[in-house]
């Protein structure tokens, strides 16, 4: 089982009536709340008809199949659903196509669960925009890459970020996270080691804002 879905997994409130696991990757993180959180029911969404058998496949050897719903499709085009559902699951794509999936529905969603690959910054607009609050900000290291996590409660309005926040995170998440700190500071090193800084202009103002931002979250 991959780090990142067992820390995915953990941040799932226990007792979930309905989960929604969108690119399901094989139906690992459907196990992991199945098993160990208690969830009643998860559907999986996958794109490519491999990973989906695959998933289909792994659920039946672990005796979850009838607690899972698996569904061919691209995110939530053409998909409808009439009940609550406790938490959508989107990881392992990047920010902005994310919030692209997660948009286009009409379902009634309690909380989200993203893991990007990148573009973080767009999930915390994302979040702005719908006046969601952002219930966590962490990360999880897996082979040697950091990955951001957040938990976004749909229910509670979104907080009062200043623009340095929306770019780099919450001061509160910040500060009590070493490897939220640990990929914005490799982030910087990489801008200064390749001189990248000095032949773009955007990256220097961009580098400039890191070193604030790290400088007053000592």
């Amino acid at each position: 089982m991959s780090k990142r879905i067992d820390f995915l997994s953990d941040l799932v409130d226990k007792g979930c009536n309905l989960i929604i696991d969108v690119g399901s990757d094989h139906a690992q993180f459907a196990i992991n709340v199945l098993s160990k959180r208690g969830a009643k029911h998860v559907i999986n969404i996958e794109k490519n008809n491999g990973p989906l058998t695959s998933g289909i496949t792994n659920l039946s050897n672990s005796e979850l199949i009838d607690k899972t719903t698996n569904v061919l499709g691209d995110g939530f085009s053409n998909f409808k659903c009439d009940k609550l559902v406790d938490l959508v699951n989107v990881s392992g794509l990047g920010g902005k196509l994310i919030c692209e999936i997660i948009t286009n529905n009409n379902l009634a969603i309690k909380k989200y669960l993203l893991c990007p690959n990148n573009n973080e910054v767009a999930i915390r607009e994302w979040a702005k925009l719908n006046n969601y609050h952002i219930e966590i900000e962490t990360a999880v290291e897996e082979n040697d890459i950091i990955y951001h996590v957040f938990l976004i409660d749909t229910h509670a309005p979104f907080d009062n970020y200043d623009e340095y926040e929306i770019e780099f995170g919450a001061r509160q998440f910040f500060s009590e996270n070493k490897l939220l700190r640990k990929k914005l500071e490799a982030s910087l090193i990489h801008i200064k080691d390749k001189g990248l800084d000095k032949l773009n202009p955007q990256l220097h103002k961009y580098a400039e804002r890191i070193m604030v931002y790290l400088n007053e979250n000592k």
